[in-house]
C-alpha cells in the first residue's frame, strides 16, 4: 500500500464520513463510486473476492423504478463501498495498526448527525416522543429510525475503554461519547443504542477474554463469580417484585412488544421464514412470500423488523438468499481475521461490525435508511482487509482473487 500524507488522508476521511450522511441512494452511489476511483489511485490497492459474487448478485435484486441500467448503477455503488473498505484499512507500517480513524471518525459524524436530531426533544425537557418526527433536515422518520446513528459510536464502547487502557488516556473521549450516545436514546425512549453497547461489549469481551486468556488469572475468578451472584439476586429481586421493580418494569418502554425474550419482532421474522419455506417447497407462483404478518397487538403489518428478511419481501427469497451468504461469508472473514490478527485496532472494526449488524438484525434498515446496510457493506469490507493484514502471506481461498498493490 502507498503511503498517503497526513492532510490527504484526513481530506479522505472527512469525505467518507459526509458519504455516509447522504440518504439519497442515487447520490451516495455517485459519491460512492468517485471515492473508490480515488482510493484505488491514492492507496493503489484493489482485492477482488468470493464476498464481491454474493454482493454483486444481492444488490442486482434491490427494487429500483429504473430499470436494469439504475439496477446495475445502484449495485456498482454498493460494490464500491466494500472495496472502499478495504482500500482504507491498510497497516501502518510503523506501529503494525489499521487506519482505526476510518472507523471511528464516521461514528462520531454519525453521533453528531444524531445529536442534532434529536435536539428538539433534548430542548423541550419533556422527552414525550411521537411515533414519527422529523429530522435535522426536516425529513419526517419513523422513531427508531433517528436512533440509527447513535448506534455505532454506542457499539465502540468496549473499545474506547480497551484502547484507553492499553494505547492511550485520549481513549476516555470516546468513551463518555459512547455512554453519552446511550444516554440520550434511552431519554428519547430509545432502546437499540442500549442493547447495541450491551450486545457488543458482551461479545467483544468475551473475545478478549478468550483471546488473552484471562480466565487463568485469579481476578477473572473473583469477577465471574461476583457478577453470578449480582445476576442471581437482580433475578431474585425481579420475581418477588421486591421494591417494585417488576411493576415499573411492565410499565416502562423496556417491555413494550414484549420485552428483550418474547419480542413481537422475533414472532414476526419466525412467520417471514414460514413463509419462505412455502414459497421454496410449493409450485412456482401459488404461494405469496410477502403477506400481512401480525404484530404483537394483533395488526397485519407489510413489513418484518430485520434487513435480510425485508430485502427478501421486497425481492423473493433469492435476494435474501444472497445477502445472508454475503453476511454469513463476512461473518466468517471477522472470525478468522480476530483469532489472527494482533492488532489492538481490529477491536473497533469488530465492535462496529458487530453494533450494525444488531441494528439490521432487529430494524429494516434498508427500508427506512439504506445507508446503515451500506455501511455493514463499508465495514466488511474493512473485516476482509484485516483478514488480508493477518494471513500474510496471503491464502488464496478461491481461484477468482486477484490483488494488486
Amino acid at each position: 500500500m502507498k503511503e498517503v500524507n497526513g492532510s490527504r488522508r484526513w481530506l479522505f476521511l472527512l469525505a467518507i464520513s459526509v458519504m455516509f450522511l447522504l440518504k439519497d441512494f442515487n447520490y451516495y452511489v455517485i459519491a460512492a463510486l468517485v471515492l473508490f476511483c480515488v482510493a484505488v489511485a491514492v492507496y493503489g490497492q484493489l482485492d477482488l473476492d468470493v464476498g464481491v459474487l454474493f454482493l454483486f448478485f444481492s444488490s442486482l435484486r434491490y427494487p429500483t423504478s429504473g430499470g436494469p441500467s439504475r439496477e446495475l448503477f445502484r449495485a456498482m455503488g454498493i460494490l464500491a463501498a466494500y472495496q472502499l473498505g478495504k482500500c482504507v484499512t491498510g497497516s501502518d507500517k510503523d506501529n503494525g495498526r489499521i487506519s482505526v480513524a476510518f472507523v471511528t471518525v464516521p461514528a462520531i459524524v454519525l453521533f453528531i448527525k444524531g445529536i442534532l436530531d434529536y435536539s428538539p426533544v433534548l430542548r423541550s425537557g419533556t422527552g414525550e416522543i411521537e411515533l414519527y418526527w422529523p429530522d435535522w433536515g426536516g425529513n419526517m422518520l419513523p422513531a427508531s429510525a433517528h436512533e440509527y446513528y447513535l448506534v455505532m459510536i454506542a457499539s465502540l464502547s468496549v473499545y474506547f475503554i480497551y484502547y484507553t487502557i492499553k494505547v492511550n488516556r485520549v481513549g476516555i473521549v470516546g468513551v463518555v461519547l459512547a455512554v453519552g450516545s446511550v444516554v440520550i436514546a434511552v431519554h428519547a425512549k430509545g432502546r437499540l443504542a442500549f442493547w447495541a453497547s450491551l450486545i457488543t461489549a458482551v461479545i467483544v469481551f468475551i473475545g478478549i477474554v478468550i483471546e488473552k486468556r484471562l480466565f487463568f488469572r485469579k481476578a477473572f475468578a473473583i469477577s465471574c463469580i461476583f457478577i453470578m451472584v449480582a445476576i442471581t439476586v437482580v433475578i431474585l429481586l425481579f420475581r418477588t417484585n421486591a421494591f417494585g421493580l417488576q411493576d415499573s418494569y411492565m410499565y416502562s418502554m423496556w417491555s413494550e412488544e414484549g420485552g428483550p425474550i418474547y419480542n413481537s419482532r422475533f414472532s414476526m421474522m419466525g412467520q417471514q421464514v414460514r413463509a419462505f419455506a412455502r414459497y421454496l417447497f410449493s409450485e412456482p407462483g401459488i404461494v405469496e412470500i410477502d403477506p400481512g404478518l401480525i404484530n404483537d397487538r394483533g395488526e397485519e403489518v407489510y413489513y418484518v423488523s430485520n434487513t435480510w428478511l425485508q430485502i427478501g419481501r421486497d425481492n423473493r427469497v433469492k435476494a435474501f438468499l444472497w445477502t445472508m451468504a454475503f453476511s454469513v461469508y463476512s461473518f466468517v472473514i471477522m472470525i478468522k481475521a480476530w483469532i489472527r490478527s494482533g492488532d489492538c485496532n481490529k477491536y473497533a472494526v469488530i465492535s462496529a461490525f458487530i453494533g450494525i449488524t444488531f441494528l439490521n438484525t432487529i430494524e429494516p434498515a434498508m427500508q427506512n435508511n439504506v445507508v446503515f446496510w451500506i455501511l455493514e457493506v463499508y465495514l466488511a469490507g474493512m473485516l476482509r482487509a484485516l483478514y488480508n493484514n493477518a494471513y500474510l502471506p496471503r491464502k488464496l481461498e478461491t481461484d477468482i482473487i486477484l490483488r494488486y498493490v
